[in-house]
């Protein structure tokens, strides 16, 4: 719980350092879950799209509006760019929120070839992203009505089998249900990795299963900012456990 506090102080955002920690002490299984193959790295994408924007706010050839040229990050602008626009007629929109006037023009081959590159990639990431979970569910949910397949104890023990082979990084907790049965709680990481080393870390599915108290499993999702408020709480739980809890 320690390493968790600590790691809520970090430049990173909390869920990647959280999930960061626990790849460090061995729960993660194995360093790349998924089978896709990025393009670049998040940072490598960051970098190009940024390259992109700086293009399109030193062209010449920007739409004017209120008598002044309309200026990428300017203070009244906004401009807005979507996958439609690239795919179809390469346009980039200019909106000016001062006058209300929305203004298009044809991107530039380097625009486009900037913009293209970013694209790609973060349709190969975002499909990227999600590969264990898609994975988990396509073995434990049904394909029509997503119900789950199996429950309590049953779905237990098929879990722990598949966890060296299918179902490697998933991590394993233990909690009680509510008849104190032992249950499992399953942390499934929805990430990114670069050369065998984690790249973006998106946030973290958790599966509860109870094992005698008759329930369906439950599925729920964190996202960093989650964290934020969760990782202290258990933090000082743990402290009071540890200062005032079971002594026998």
């Amino acid at each position: 719980m320690d390493d968790m506090k600590r790691s809520r102080r970090s430049s990173q955002s909390p869920s990647y350092d959280w999930f960061k920690k626990y790849a460090e002490k061995g729960y993660f299984l194995e360093q790349k879950p998924n089978a896709t193959r990025l393009l670049m790295s998040k940072a490598d994408a960051q970098a190009i799209e940024k390259q992109a924007w700086a293009t399109v706010a030193s062209a010449k050839d920007n739409p004017r509006c209120c008598k002044k040229v309309m200026q990428v990050g300017g203070r009244n602008m906004i401009v807005i760019f979507g996958r439609v626009s690239l795919q179809k007629n390469r346009q980039i929109s200019f909106f000016c929120k001062k006058c209300k006037k929305n203004v298009e023009r044809v991107m530039t081959a380097r625009e486009y070839d900037l913009f293209r590159q970013v694209d790609q990639a973060g349709d190969v990431a975002n499909s990227a992203i999600h590969n264990l979970w898609h994975t988990f569910s396509k073995i434990f949910r049904d394909r029509e009505d997503s119900k789950w397949k199996w429950s309590g104890w049953d779905m237990m023990v098929r879990v722990k089998k598949l966890l060296p082979s299918k179902l490697k990084g998933v991590i394993t907790l233990r909690c009680d249900d509510s008849v104190h049965a032992n249950s499992d709680l399953l942390l499934i990481p929805h990430a990114t990795y670069w050369k065998g080393r984690l790249d973006y870390y998106w946030g973290t599915t958790v599966v509860y299963i109870p094992q005698c108290s008759g329930e369906q499993p439950i599925s729920f999702f964190f996202y960093g900012s989650h964290l934020k408020r969760i990782v202290p709480m258990l933090t000082k739980i743990s402290k009071l456990h540890a200062s005032h809890g079971e002594r026998w």
